[in-house]
């Protein structure tokens, strides 16, 4: 968790973090000291895009945390929603070229299942 890089995604230690908070929503045991490494890992990130802030929301919420930072990216997502409501395609992983990819689809299914998620607790 101290120096996840990896070649192949844009943000490596964002998308470790929501690839490990959702393992761990889905049962794999995460000890209390994991989840506070994984906690300060999201809060330490600046997202740049929505799929970013998508992929921190979907960690902070798996980690059942609620603080102000949950509204914020909330707030930021509704925003840059679009008119037809799909949300604007961000640069996910990268290419052996380093070409990057994205897709306003996969921005949309991770807003989507943030505020899902989000909903779904209240």
């Amino acid at each position: 968790l101290d120096d996840p890089t990896c070649p192949y995604y844009r943000k490596p230690r964002l998308c470790l973090a929501y690839f490990l908070s959702r393992a761990g929503r889905d049962g794999v045991p995460l000890s209390r000291g994991e989840r506070e490494r994984l906690l300060k890992l999201v809060l330490s990130q600046s997202p740049e895009c929505a799929l970013e802030e998508a992929l921190a929301l979907n960690a902070l919420l798996n980690l059942n945390y609620e603080g102000p930072e949950v509204n914020r990216l909330v707030q930021n997502l509704l925003r840059e929603q679009g008119s037809d409501g799909s949300w604007p395609p961000c640069p996910f992983w990268l290419n052996e070229r380093g070409e990057a990819f994205g897709s306003p689809q996969l921005t949309t299914l991770l807003v989507l299942e943030a505020l899902y998620r989000l909903q779904s607790t209240q």
